[in-house]
C-alpha cells in the first residue's frame, strides 16, 4: 500500500504533459495493489505476490526517475507495460483460485 501511494504521489507530481502520455498509471497501481492484497489475504506469499510488489516498485522508481529528469516517458511506459502483464498474471491466479473454490467448496 505504501508503494502504491508513493507511486501515485510521484505520478501526480509530474507535469500535465507527461501524465497525459501515461494515463493508465493510477489504474495499474490500484490493480496491482488490489491483487497483492487479495494474494496476501489468501495466504499466497510466493512468486506472484513478489512479482506484484516488484512491479509496483519498478513503476514507482520509473516515476521518480522521470520526475527527476533522469528517466524518460518510454522508460516509464516500459515499466507500465510490464506492470500490466504482471497484473494479468495475478488476476488469472486469483480467478483460478476462485474457480477451484467454487468447484470444490470447503465444508
Amino acid at each position: 500500500m505504501v508503494l502504491g501511494r508513493s507511486a501515485l504521489s510521484a505520478y501526480e507530481a509530474l507535469p500535465d504533459g507527461q501524465r497525459h502520455q501515461v494515463p493508465d498509471v493510477p489504474r495499474v497501481v490500484e490493480r496491482l495493489e488490489a491483487g497483492a492484497e487479495a494474494l496476501r489475504d489468501r495466504g499466497e506469499t510466493g512468486e506472484r505476490l513478489t512479482e506484484a510488489v516488484a512491479a509496483l516498485e519498478h513503476l514507482r522508481l520509473a516515476l521518480f526517475r522521470l520526475q527527476s529528469g533522469v528517466g524518460s516517458v518510454p522508460d516509464l511506459t516500459l515499466a507500465l507495460e510490464r506492470a500490466k502483464e504482471i497484473g494479468d498474471h495475478v488476476d488469472r491466479r486469483l480467478e483460478a483460485a476462485r474457480e477451484v473454490e467454487e468447484a470444490f467448496p470447503a465444508h
